[in-house]
Parts: C-alpha cells; sequence; structure tokens
C-alpha cells in the first residue's frame, strides 16, 4: 500500500530528524517562508499552496536563525528525477538566508545535494551542520528564482505587484502625501467604465483607451483598475512620459533586471503568454499624449501588431484633444486605430465623462472622511466638481488648509490655489510664457470686454510669427480653449472663473490699487458682460473697503433697515424677541441678493451673526429670477427666510416699512400659533401669579375683601402648591365626583 507526503513526513521523516537531535521549534512543516525578490522580501504561504496544489516547501530545518537544509517528499510510488532535485535546490536557494544543504526523499530513497553546486553527497550529519554557501551567490539566486518564476504563475504575480508600485510611484498618494495624483482611499470605479472594460477583456480588439479632458481623472481611473485588476490577472503599469524604448523592450528589461538571464522582447512575451495561457497579461500606459517620443504611434502600433491575437492586452489614456493624432496620419488610419475597443460606433476609445450622481455623492463621502470636513457645498461649485474631479481636490486640500467652514466660489484662497495647480500642469520651463499669455488675454477679454478673443489678435498682441504657435500646453491642460467661427479661431479660458481671477488679481490687480484708484476704475467703466462678471468674482473675495466702493449705497439702506428691526426687536419684545426672525437672541444680520451693476436689492433675510462678523453681507447675483431661484449659497451663509422684494428701498421711510413688513406680519403669526403668552412677559406672569393667589386666598380663609390679602402674608407656598395641584387634577380627563371622590375614574382607595 503506498504511503502519502504526509505519512511519509509523520512516520519516517520526523521521528529520524528527532533522531538526529533536532527539537520540533527547529523544523518548519509547510508553513509559510520568504524569498528574497529584488527589492524586499515576498512571504510564501505554503499553507495556501496546499489548498490550490501548487508547489511548495514541505519542510525547512533551522537552528539559531540559520536555514540548514529543505527537504522535499514526494509519495513512495514516485521515482525521484532530476526535476524534483530541482525543486528542492531551487527552494533551498530562495529561502531567506539560502539553506546550503537540499534534500529530495520518497520514503525509500533520498538523495541530498549541495544547494551551492547541486553535487550529490552522502548522508553525515556533521557535514550537513558544517556545509556554507560562501558569499557569491547572486549567479545561483538569480538561476533559481528563474526556475521559481517559471514553475508559478503566482509568483510572477508578485513581481507585478512590485513593478505597478514603482510604475506607480510618482503617483501614489496618501494621507501623509496628499499631493500625489491617485489616492486609493478617494476612488471610485465607474460602474460604466467597468462594465466596458469587462466586454473589452472578452472582446478581439487588443486596446482599450480612456480618453477624457485634463483634469477628468483619467490617471486615477488608470491607477484604480490596475490595482483592482492585479488581483485576478497580472499587471505592468508604466507611465508614457517615463518610458524611454518601445513597450516590449521595456517589460523585457524588467524581467530581465529582476530574474535573469537575458531574454529578449519576442522569447520574453512568448513565455508570458504560455505561463498565463489561461489569463490575459494587461500592460498600462498612462499618458500616451505627454510620451516625448516622436515615434510613439508607430511604437505603440508595433507593440499591437506583436500581441493581436494574444493573452496580452494594451490599456491606454490619452487626452480628448490629442486622441486624433494616433488614430490618423496624415489623414490616413493608423494601425493601432484598427485595434481599439469603441463604446460607440462613432468614437474609438472610451470617453471619460463625469460620475453617475449616485457615484458622485459617494466620492464626496470619501473626500469628507479623508478631509475631515463635514461642511455644506454651495450648488455651483458641486455641478463644476462633478465635471472635473480636479476641482474637488483642489477644493477640499483648500478647506483643511484654510479652515473653511463651507465650500463655495467665494474663497479666495481656492483661486490661489488653484492658479497654481494651472501652471504647473505646464512644463516647468514653459511657467513663466504660460503666465504672460494668460494675462495677456485677460487683459484683451477685459478691454474689449468680450469672450472668446480672435486668435489673430492674440498673436499680434504676443508678437507671434506666422511660423510660431500659442503654447500648445495651454490648450492640452484644458486651460485654454480654441473654436472655429468660420474662418477665424478663437481664444477663450476653459473655465471662466479662473478668467475672472486672472482678470480681476493679475491682470487688472484690483486686489492691490487703492482705494481711490479701484473707485475711479468703477465709476468710469460701464460693467457688462465679461466686465461684470470679473468684478461680480472680485466683490466676493474683496476686502471690506474695496466692498463699499461697490455696494455703498445698498449697505447704507440693509444697515439702517437692519438698525430699526434690531431696535424694535431688542425693545419692544426683549423676553421673546427669539420668535422674531432669525429667531435668536444673539446678534443678527442682513444678507441680501445684489444687484451690483444697477444697485438694487432683489431680495433679502436675517441671519444669526457671530462676534467680528459683517452684520452686511451681499451675495450678487446677475440673473435674478425670483421663481427660478435656486442658489444655496445665502442660505449655507445662515440665511433662515429668503423675502423678496426688499421694501426699505426709499430711506425716508424705512421705519415704517420695517414696521409693515417685519414686525407686523410676524407678530400676527406669532399670536396665531399661540407663541405671545404670559410666559413670555415678566409683568403678565407676575399679575397672573397674583390672580391665583387672591383666587386661593379667598377660597382658603374666605377673604372677599382684596385689601386684606396682606394680612395673611407671608404666602404659605405649600397651601399653594396643594390647591393648585387639586385645581389641575380636577380637569383632568376622566374626572368624575360622586359621593366617592375619584381620580381618572379609580376610586380614592383602588390599589
Amino acid at each position: 500500500m503506498s504511503q502519502t507526503e504526509e505519512d511519509i513526513k509523520v512516520k519516517l521523516i520526523l521521528p529520524f530528524l528527532k533522531s538526529l537531535g533536532f527539537s520540533e521549534d527547529e523544523l518548519g512543516f509547510e508553513k509559510s517562508f520568504f524569498i528574497r525578490l529584488p527589492k524586499d522580501l515576498h512571504e510564501i504561504d505554503t499553507q495556501a499552496q496546499i489548498k490550490t496544489a501548487r508547489p511548495r516547501l514541505d519542510i525547512l530545518v533551522t537552528r539559531d536563525g540559520k536555514n540548514l537544509f529543505v527537504i522535499e517528499v514526494k509519495t513512495d510510488s514516485k521515482k525521484l528525477t532530476d526535476d524534483d532535485k530541482e525543486q528542492a535546490v531551487c527552494y533551498a536557494r530562495l529561502v531567506h538566508p539560502i539553506a546550503p544543504v537540499s534534500i529530495v526523499t520518497n520514503g525509500k530513497s533520498t538523495k541530498m545535494y549541495k544547494t551551492i553546486d547541486k553535487v550529490e553527497v552522502q548522508w553525515d550529519k556533521e557535514k550537513i551542520l558544517g556545509y556554507e554557501c560562501g558569499e557569491d551567490l547572486e549567479q545561483i539566486y538569480e538561476e533559481a528564482l528563474e526556475y521559481f518564476i517559471g514553475y508559478s504563475s503566482d509568483n510572477i504575480r508578485e513581481f507585478c505587484n512590485q513593478q505597478i508600485q514603482e510604475g506607480m510611484n510618482t503617483l501614489l498618494g496618501s494621507k501623509s502625501q496628499p499631493h500625489k495624483k491617485f489616492i486609493p482611499e478617494l476612488y471610485i470605479a465607474s460602474q460604466k467604465l467597468r462594465e466596458n472594460f469587462d466586454n473589452f477583456l472578452k472582446s478581439e480588439k487588443s486596446v482599450f483607451s480612456l480618453v477624457g479632458d485634463s483634469g477628468s481623472s483619467k490617471t486615477c481611473s488608470m491607477c484604480g483598475l490596475a490595482r483592482d485588476l492585479n488581483r485576478r490577472s497580472p499587471v505592468f503599469f508604466y507611465r508614457a512620459p517615463e518610458l524611454t524604448k518601445s513597450i516590449a523592450a521595456s517589460i523585457a528589461d524588467d524581467f530581465n533586471w529582476a530574474f535573469s538571464p537575458q531574454y529578449s522582447e519576442i522569447p520574453l512575451l512568448k513565455k508570458v503568454c504560455k505561463i498565463f495561457k489561461e489569463h490575459q497579461f494587461l500592460v498600462f500606459i498612462d499618458g500616451v499624449d505627454e510620451w516625448s517620443n516622436q515615434e510613439k504611434v508607430e511604437i505603440l502600433g508595433e507593440f499591437v501588431k506583436h500581441i493581436k491575437g494574444k493573452n496580452i492586452k494594451l490599456i491606454i489614456s490619452c487626452k480628448a484633444g490629442q486622441w486624433d493624432l494616433f488614430l490618423n496620419k496624415n489623414g490616413i488610419p493608423t494601425y493601432l486605430s484598427d485595434h481599439v475597443y469603441s463604446v460607440k460606433n462613432q468614437f474609438s476609445g472610451f470617453p471619460v465623462e463625469p460620475f453617475e450622481e449616485s457615484e458622485f455623492l459617494k466620492l464626496i463621502d470619501l473626500y469628507r472622511s479623508f478631509y475631515d470636513f463635514h461642511g455644506l457645498f454651495e450648488d455651483e461649485v458641486l455641478g463644476e466638481c462633478r465635471q472635473s474631479p480636479f476641482l474637488l481636490r483642489i477644493f477640499f486640500e483648500v478647506a483643511r488648509n484654510a479652515k473653511c467652514e463651507h465650500l463655495t466660489f467665494s474663497i479666495r484662497e481656492f483661486y490661489d490655489e488653484y492658479y497654481k495647480c494651472v501652471l504647473l500642469r505646464i512644463h516647468k520651463a514653459d511657467r513663466g510664457a504660460a503666465e504672460r499669455i494668460l494675462n495677456i488675454i485677460a487683459n484683451l477679454q477685459f478691454a474689449e470686454n468680450e469672450d472668446p478673443i480672435l486668435e489673430e489678435i492674440i498673436r499680434k498682441k504676443l508678437g507671434l510669427a506666422v511660423h510660431e504657435s500659442l503654447l500648445p500646453t495651454l490648450f492640452e491642460a484644458n486651460i485654454l480653449e480654441r473654436s472655429r467661427v468660420g474662418h477665424e479661431y478663437r481664444i477663450s479660458f476653459y473655465f471662466k472663473k479662473l478668467r475672472d481671477y486672472v482678470i480681476a488679481f493679475h491682470a487688472e490687480k484690483w486686489d492691490i490699487q487703492s482705494i481711490e484708484e479701484f473707485r475711479k476704475s468703477w465709476n468710469q467703466s460701464i460693467w457688462l458682460n465679461v466686465k461684470l462678471d470679473a468684478v461680480v468674482l472680485f466683490y466676493q473675495l474683496a476686502n471690506l473697503d474695496k466692498k463699499w466702493v461697490l455696494d455703498r449705497p445698498s449697505r447704507e439702506k440693509a444697515d439702517l433697515y437692519l438698525s430699526y428691526y434690531t431696535e424694535l426687536t431688542s425693545k419692544q419684545f426683549r423676553n421673546f424677541r427669539h420668535q422674531f426672525l432669525p429667531w435668536t437672541f444673539g446678534d443678527i444680520g442682513f444678507l441680501g441678493i445684489l444687484d451690483i451693476q444697477n444697485q438694487e436689492i432683489k431680495a433679502y433675510g436675517f441671519r444669526k451673526i457671530k462676534e467680528g462678523d459683517d452684520p452686511i453681507k451681499f451675495v450678487p447675483d446677475l440673473v435674478w429670477n425670483r421663481e427660478k431661484y435656486s442658489n444655496n449659497l445665502a442660505y449655507i451663509l445662515g440665511l433662515e427666510v429668503l423675502k423678496h422684494p426688499f421694501p426699505g428701498a426709499e430711506v425716508n421711510n424705512i421705519r415704517a416699512k420695517v414696521l409693515e413688513n417685519e414686525i407686523r406680519p410676524q407678530l400676527t403669526e406669532i399670536v396665531r400659533y399661540g407663541l405671545l403668552n404670559e410666559e413670555n412677559c415678566f409683568y403678565l406672569s407676575l399679575e397672573k401669579a397674583l390672580g391665583l393667589i387672591v383666587r386661593l386666598q379667598r377660597t382658603q380663609h374666605g377673604i372677599e375683601d382684596i385689601g386684606k390679602l396682606t394680612t395673611y402674608l407671608p404666602i404659605d407656598i405649600n397651601k399653594v402648591e396643594y390647591e393648585l395641584r387639586k385645581a389641575k387634577a380636577l380637569h383632568a380627563p376622566g374626572y368624575k365626583e360622586n359621593n366617592r371622590t375619584r381620580v381618572c375614574g379609580r376610586p380614592n382607595n383602588a390599589r
């Protein structure tokens, strides 16, 4: 009857090893052990490998922290072969540190080899314990690693894990490195992307391309997909700007540097395909539009030609404005174009689109948790961030650093940070030129009061020759956009609020102008279109002195209206002023929706304010429509109720307007809901208390003459309390008084 490997270990090997003087704590039976991969130690979990019938180290014998020898056990029905020897030697060379001796046994026959040169030796305990591996171990380690890698696909996956980490090194962020592009805690896989990618893997197409604008989270999607898919398939990840060779050559270099011996590109790819014949090998290349290699289109096409029909897939990302250059060259479709998975018939590739609402809300929750921010969002901010997750990251970073209470487009720090990040998208050598171009375009837009501006005007202002281009990276990075009208090209800012910010703080520099200079500019200009948009943004970010220049007439009316309202509620209704808007005993402020252009308060309300807050605050609005007004900024700033129209337009009758439009309507509601009672007035409460006392004194003492009440003072509080409780009980539901007193239907002697 044949014996299993387990029988041989338990019945033969374990007793034999103990007879030689080895204790149980020196024997490792099918437990995890470490091998040395190129960049770190990797744990091999042999228990997990047993369950999947994959190769495993059977026994590792150690002493004093030193690996002595490994024993590879076979069934007694199996003859020992050179492959068994190679396997045992391989494990002995890979364990860390290297074990000097390798042993193979099937219970009937046992062979022992020196790990360093695979020479068979006779069993001798003293010699075994005396064997040393020497110092020059790199060559035997590389040979063993190559054998090991070729032996199990699981181990090459571990190498892929390391390669991904290395490939994403400059992208992978965390709480301690929040400035990097991809933070796993902030990643949500788009359902639409996942579904299309799964369909691509089942298709005959070799290339999947993510195509989208700058800031649309292409890189995050690439990183997230690569990390997720690496759990089931081997994955390599590269950033195109860091590739200096062809794709196949780069893959071969990574394998050869790690494992040796040297494989050329074609044999290596064939080896990978053979190892993963039941899986797909996925190669990710992020940002092919940023690849400086002039032959990048040809390199991609050549790689696709080699992997066509094989179990290797290529996944790339590209900016939308550059994608057509990879599909067509001189009007002729490229080899790549025929092998790209198409989501829509009219579009090759996967167009990155805004998140679905449910996905975006989940993403917001992740950001709140990561940045520990739980304030409110202005609706307009949410809308823009959904279109561009890049904005969302900046907003949350600003919220954390500036300790913002809420996220609105009224935060100066956001624009400063966004402008800085925009310039970082430009190559360092071109940033000065980029900033100059942006300022000139902003100046032209302000002076011409138009958006967009003819490209010819911009080129003339910059002094560009016919053959000189307008810094292409400004368009590739989605800072500027170009549109065609007839035979003319026009230029504008991709994000309009960036345009307004550049006009206000970099081109016109209103923030550093003196009050008189700014007032002169304001009084001399006609504020429409681009000019009005820019001054509205500046107003939201300006200090109080500059705001006074822009809103003084309206501010004075609002201040007078608020003063009268505060005076009346505080003096006339001191004890229940919290029943009036904004329902507080604390300080209150005025908040208005302001048409800056016409100096008209379109709507208004009252809000609670803290010490140091500006009591008068305006939210500028250029297209006020009370039926369609949906901006939540006023409510974020503390407004309780938005009222319209503002009744205090005439200064000479503001007091009457406050009484008519604020006090009287609210007082009517207060009375209607029973909020106006003696509990809110000391004198009425005192009068009621005295009335009760008089009535009770008459009942208890027969005093009809109220004037004699003082002869019974001081009042007996206990008697008063008793009579109050009795009076309350008499009016309780279910009370009946017959021959015997009953309370709530129960006799007074009932138990």
